[in-house]
């Protein structure tokens, strides 16, 4: 009895003193370049990891053995903070714009996230005629850290406040240490000599446009619409001057019928690039370029000019 007595007050003090012990666990995963990726999910949450860390890594976070929601976070390193708030909640407004016309809500709402050094914006809608056993509900949203963007959508059918402040509690306890980086290239496509002046060639995700950085990381959500992706590459091109990436797609069937579906999903609402998605993107055959660079990029037109040519 006493045993039993001494065994309750120590649950009591830890549930007083402890209570994140007890509620929630540590997940940490290794991405390339020696970076490692931290969060804190609920003690009754699985995490799903997608993708091979080269450049970022997708986690998928359910309820363990139930479908009651998921919660999908993209981690997309940068080599640099690019992005500053401004850029975020607009990319997120114009989303969020998108789904409106499919939603049960009039108006969107942006909300703002924050910890720490953790920053960004999301929204909430309702879906007016969800798939079967699909989602009705969703919160979608974009978070700046440095060196690293932070894409997370979380699915659910029925209001839970309780829930919903442990799914942005997880989110917002994301945090990530950098060790050094690497500048060699698995796949070289453009090599040394091949361009003007003096030129680094490195593997860094140098990208404006965060749907164009999504595609790269996630190509697989598009699976249904493109043929099934072979292998994909990057490499990262800076002048001193000028810097930006180039991502090659190779795919196991023709894509040269599909530049209106990457245009839709690269610059949607607009028909082709702009100053905030300077992106372009080349097909052939089966393979995809696109060239990460300002739209008036004099590199840029170098690059593609390389290209284009040995496509040919």
């Amino acid at each position: 009895m006493k045993k039993r007595a001494l065994c309750n007050a120590v649950n009591i003090v830890l549930l007083l003193f402890f209570p994140a012990v007890l509620g929630a666990w540590t997940f940490s995963d290794n991405l390339s370049g020696g970076t490692l990726v931290i969060f804190t999910p609920d003690s009754s949450w699985e995490v799903k990891k997608e993708g091979d860390g080269d450049y970022g890594n997708t986690y998928r976070i359910t309820p363990r053995g139930s479908a009651r929601f998921q919660l999908l976070m993209s981690v997309i390193k940068t080599p640099e903070a690019t992005h500053g708030l401004d850029f975020i909640r607009e990319q997120i407004e114009e989303q969020g714009k998108t789904f409106l016309e499919s939603s049960v809500e009039k108006k969107l709402n942006i909300l703002e996230i924050k910890n720490g050094e953790v920053s960004g914006y999301y929204f909430k809608l309702t879906d007016k005629n969800p798939r079967q056993n699909g989602y009705r509900q969703f919160i979608q949203g974009h978070l700046r850290k440095e060196r690293a963007i932070i894409s997370f959508t979380y699915l659910f059918n029925y209001e839970n406040a309780k829930e919903t402040e442990s799914v942005l509690a997880t989110i917002k306890s994301i945090r990530m240490t950098h060790g050094a980086e690497s500048n060699i290239l698995d796949a070289l496509v453009l090599k040394n000599g091949d361009l003007k002046g003096n030129v680094r060639l490195g593997r860094d995700l140098i990208c404006k446009s965060i749907q164009v950085q999504y595609y790269f990381l996630r190509p697989g959500d598009y699976s249904g619409a493109v043929p099934p992706l072979s292998e994909k590459a990057i490499q990262s091109i800076d002048t001193g001057k000028e810097k930006g990436s180039v991502m090659y797609f190779k795919y196991k069937g023709n894509v040269e019928a599909l530049k209106g579906f990457f245009s839709r999903i690269f610059y949607r609402p607009w028909d082709g690039p702009t100053e905030d998605n300077p992106e372009e993107f080349i097909l052939h055959r089966d393979l995809m370029v696109i060239l990460c660079f300002d739209r008036e990029s004099s590199l840029k037109k170098e690059i593609k000019d390389i290209l284009t040519g040995r496509l040919k």
